[in-house]
């Protein structure tokens, strides 16, 4: 697992992140409740879909095991999207404008500040 200052390729802060929270701690009925409020229409969750230890370990909360900003920035062997020439790509905008229960300005602005550390 990498240093916990260092954002998930999309720039969440996987050790912030009320999922990674309620594994790291196995609280099951905290991922019970998690499951339920992430659940929507479209997509329905049990704690185990929610089980996440951030993007850089094996443990997944099903949204990032499919999450295509993920999977780009391992093939590209990037750490994070703004190591990238094309950030911001509409594939990462796309995926923050999706985000319903965390801000993606947030994000944003975390991989921002880690593009001006390169200059």
């Amino acid at each position: 697992i990498r240093d916990r200052n260092y954002p998930a390729p999309c720039g969440l802060d996987c050790y912030n992140c009320s999922a990674y929270e309620a594994t790291r701690d196995e609280d099951e009925e905290r991922l019970r409740i998690l499951a339920e409020k992430w659940s929507d229409e479209e997509h329905t969750y049990s704690g185990d879909d929610i089980r996440c230890l951030g993007c850089y370990s094996t443990t997944l909360y099903k949204g990032c095991r499919a999450c295509e900003v993920r999977a780009c920035s391992v093939k590209r062997g990037h750490d994070n999207c703004s190591q990238c020439g094309e950030y911001p790509c509409g594939k990462l905008m796309n995926e923050w404008i999706s985000w319903k229960t965390v801000s993606w300005v947030q994000a944003k602005n975390y991989l921002d500040g880690l593009l001006g550390e390169k200059s």
